[in-house]
């Protein structure tokens, strides 16, 4: 006498050919998406980075726009951060310390014409 439990199709377990291949694709899906996004936020923390070791030494309490863009540009060429609009960092001074605001979009191609867009915004005091 055969057991019922292991020929009825509503026991089997595991996998169906169409269930892997769903699986496959969400996987092919999340690498891609992070394969674009994850360099966008890399980028982001080189120069969150490079502008946070400016002011808690003090060296943008006396510097101009231009110096401290000049500062970061140093920077940001020793971490390759090649894909950023200067014109989105700024220098603000504020009552007791100088402020930078550090605003931007990156946009990037995902799948056909589908794009990728970041909108990063950060203050640092």
């Amino acid at each position: 006498m055969t057991s019922l439990q292991s020929t009825t199709p509503c026991f089997q377990s595991g996998f169906s050919k169409f269930g892997l291949f769903l699986l496959w694709i969400v996987l092919v899906i999340g690498l891609m998406f992070t394969w674009k996004i994850l360099p966008v936020y890399l980028d982001h923390y080189f120069v969150k980075s490079t502008v946070e070791d400016l002011v808690p030494r003090g060296r943008t309490a006396n510097f101009t726009q231009v110096a401290v863009l000049d500062e970061i540009v140093g920077g940001l060429r020793v971490e390759s951060v090649s894909q950023l609009n200067l014109n989105s960092i700024t220098l603000r001074r504020e009552i007791a310390s100088p402020v930078l605001d550090i605003d931007y979009e990156r946009r990037g191609p995902f799948v056909a014409n589908s794009d990728v867009s970041v909108s990063l915004d950060e203050r640092v005091d």
